[in-house]
C-alpha cells in the first residue's frame, strides 16, 4: 500500500488543526492521505494499517465524509475511497474561505499542491486500477476540478452508481460557475434519495431530465472530453470524432427528455456569495483597487473591504495581491 504522508503514522488524540498543512485535524489527515494509497478500504482493513481501532476510525472517517473527503465505493459493499484531492482539498478550501460562521482553517496552497502532484505521480506509475466505477469516479473528479463550462451526466441506473448523485461535484461546479446538466433513467427518480437530489439540484439551479432509458453511462465534461465506464473498463475519450458522438447521444437524450422539478424555488444565495468571493479574489490578484473591485461586482466598497479582510486572514495573507494569488493556486477561480 502507498501511503500519501510525509511523517509517521499513528493515533494522535489532539485534534489541533490551526497549523495542519491541509486544514484537517491530524488524525483526519493521516487517515486521508492513507486512503489515497488504495482505490477503497474497509474499517477493518484500514484499521489495521493504521494501528486505530475501528470505532475510533469510524469517528475519523465520518469527519471526512462531512467535508466531501471520501465517500462510499461503488464496487465494494461496506468499503469506502477517498475523493480525489484535486477536487476535495480546493472544494474544502473554497468551503471555508467563503463561509460566513466558522474559523476552520483554510487549506495551504503549497500543502495542496505537493499532495495533488504526488498523486498524479503515483497514478501516472498506474498504481491504480482502470476499472470499476470508483475509478470512473476518480477520472470525473479529477476533470471537474479544471472543468471551464458544463458536465453534463448520463445516469442509466440507480442502484449502482459511482459519482452521479454526489454533492461535492455541484458544489464545485456552482462555486467555478459551471453549469451541470443531468439525465436519468426514469425509473431512478421513483428511489425517494434520488428524488430528493434532484430536488436539491434544482435548488442550486442546475436542470435534471429523465427519459424511458439511456443507453450508456457518461460524462462530458467541457464537450471535450467523454468518460465513460462500467464494471469492466473505464475509457477517457478526446478524440474530436468519438466524443462528438456520445455528445450527439447526450443531445439526443436531453431534448426528449422531461424535466423533473425541484419542489421549490432557489436557495442558491449561499452560492451567489461564494461566487463573488471567488471574483473579489480574482480581481485582487490582478491587482484592483477596492473601488474597481466593488463597481466590477456591484456591491458597496464596505463590503469589498470585510471580503478582503476575511480572505487575508483565512489564506494567511501579508498583503491583498498575495491572497489572490494563494487563492488562484487552490483552484478557486
Amino acid at each position: 500500500m502507498t501511503v500519501f504522508t510525509e511523517s509517521p503514522l499513528r493515533p494522535d488524540r489532539q485534534e489541533h488543526v490551526d497549523h495542519v498543512p491541509l486544514g484537517l485535524s491530524r488524525s483526519s489527515e493521516t487517515v486521508y492521505r492513507a486512503m489515497l494509497g488504495s482505490p477503497r478500504f474497509r474499517l477493518s482493513e484500514l484499521a489495521e494499517c493504521l494501528g486505530y481501532d475501528v470505532e475510533r476510525l469510524a469517528e475519523v472517517v465520518e469527519e471526512l465524509r462531512l467535508e466531501g473527503m471520501v465517500a462510499d465505493s461503488a464496487d465494494e459493499s461496506e468499503a469506502v475511497r477517498a475523493v480525489e484531492p484535486c477536487l476535495a482539498l480546493r472544494a474544502l478550501a473554497a468551503r471555508r474561505l467563503c463561509a460566513t460562521r466558522g474559523i476552520d482553517p483554510v487549506p495551504r496552497p503549497e500543502a495542496v499542491e505537493r499532495l495533488i502532484n504526488l498523486r498524479e505521480q503515483r497514478r501516472s506509475e498506474r498504481e491504480f486500477e482502470s476499472a470499476g466505477l470508483d475509478e470512473l469516479a476518480a477520472v470525473v473528479e479529477r476533470l471537474v476540478a479544471h472543468a471551464d463550462r458544463e458536465v453534463v451526466m448520463l445516469v442509466p441506473e440507480s442502484e449502482r452508481t459511482s459519482c452521479e448523485f454526489s454533492r461535492l461535484i455541484p458544489e464545485w461546479a456552482s462555486r467555478r460557475g459551471l453549469t451541470v446538466r443531468s439525465v436519468w433513467r426514469a425509473d431512478v427518480i421513483r428511489s425517494a434519495a434520488r428524488r430528493a437530489h434532484g430536488a436539491w439540484l434544482g435548488r442550486q439551479g442546475f436542470e435534471v431530465r429523465v427519459v424511458r432509458s439511456v443507453p450508456l453511462r457518461a460524462v462530458l465534461v467541457d464537450d471535450a472530453v467523454a468518460v465513460l465506464g462500467d464494471d469492466e473498463e473505464v475509457r477517457v475519450l478526446r478524440g474530436t470524432r468519438q466524443v462528438t458522438e456520445v455528445r450527439r447521444i447526450a443531445a439526443e437524450l436531453w431534448n426528449s427528455a422531461s424535466p423533473v422539478r425541484s419542489g421549490s424555488t432557489s436557495d442558491r444565495g449561499a452560492e451567489v456569495a461564494g461566487s463573488r468571493h471567488a471574483t473579489v479574489l480574482r480581481l485582487l490578484a490582478e491587482g484592483l483597487t477596492d473601488d474597481g473591485i466593488a463597481r466590477r461586482t456591484g456591491v458597496s466598497v464596505r463590503t469589498v473591504r470585510n471580503d478582503v479582510a476575511s480572505a487575508m486572514s483565512r489564506l494567511d495573507s501579508r498583503s491583498r495581491f498575495q491572497a489572490g494569488v494563494r487563492a488562484a493556486r487552490l483552484g478557486l477561480f
